[in-house]
Parts: structure tokens; sequence; C-alpha cells
């Protein structure tokens, strides 16, 4: 027998941990700084705020992923798309001169409306998998663009050797 439910996934214990580490590093900055001046703890107070804002944005995120369509839950994000309502998905490598071998991000593109972005990296490593397999079940096309930064994203996100190689999957 099939389940219908959806596979529900949530920010992974890496994100969790690098999130409180940087986090914990504005609230001890803010800290150390409130005790040398009395004066700077708006510092303390704005290092907090940041803090408890990339936890919250972690405690939110969710994708959902079931036999008719995806959800998709951040911080400033809500979606829910059918499959059907999915032009092709793909991979886009950011370059700038602090990330010079480029930054791979995924996003799906709605045949109606604005392409949706999902930071795959943020769940666990089944749940990536699962979407871009689900995505290719259902006939939607996957660009991967001929970039280091792409191809090792699709590879680490998508399982193993059958998403290395650049260009459409189908």
């Amino acid at each position: 027998m099939v389940s219908d439910a959806p596979f529900v996934a949530r920010a992974q214990g890496r994100a969790y941990l690098a999130a409180g580490l940087f986090g914990g590093f504005f609230v001890l900055t803010g800290f150390l700084v409130t005790r040398e001046s009395a004066q700077a703890w708006p510092l303390l107070a704005v290092a907090g705020a940041v803090a408890a804002v990339l936890l919250a944005g972690l405690a939110v995120l969710r994708l959902e992923v079931g036999p008719r369509g995806i959800r998709y839950r951040s911080l400033t994000t809500r979606c829910s798309l059918r499959f059907e309502e999915i032009e092709r998905a793909y991979f886009e490598t950011v370059v700038n001169r602090a990330a010079p071998q480029g930054l791979a991000m995924f996003w799906i593109r709605p045949k109606q409306g604005n392409a949706l972005r999902i930071n795959l990296r943020a769940f666990s490593d089944a749940a990536p998998a699962l979407l871009l397999a689900a995505l290719e079940r259902h006939g939607i096309s996957i660009d991967i663009p001929d970039t280091l930064a792409a191809r090792r994203m699709a590879h680490e996100v998508g399982g193993g050797g059958r998403w290395v190689r650049p260009g459409r999957r189908r």
C-alpha cells in the first residue's frame, strides 16, 4: 500500500549549529562591547535580535514533497505548487568577489508567477534527493549549468553520480 502522506523535512542540525555559532558570535561581541561601555547596550540588543531571527528562520523552515506537489515555507516565503504547475527547475551559479568559484542556488519556476528559491542544503540529505527525484519522475526538467559550484551542489544534494553532469535532466 502506497502512502499519500507527504514527506516533511525541517532544517537539519548542522544548520542550527551554524546559526547558533553565528548568532552566538554576535551576542558575545555585543556583550564584550557592552561590558567596556555601558552606553553600547543597544548593540547587545541588536545582536540578540539577530540571533533570535536566525533561529526563528530555521524553526519555520519546512519542505513537503507529496504525491501531487510540493510545499515550501521559510521566514519570508510560503508556497504550494502542484507538479503540473511547475515549468522547470534549475541550479544557478552566482559569482562575485566574495565567492569567485561561485555559489550555487536551486530554483523552481512555476508556469505562472515568480521563481521559488529553495535552500536545499538546510535540509537533511533525504529531502533534496526526494525532491529532485519527484521532479524528474513528473517529467520536470532540471537544468544544471556547467560550473563547478553547480555540479558539486547537484552531486551533494542529489544523492550521487547521476546528477553530476551538466545539462538538462529529464
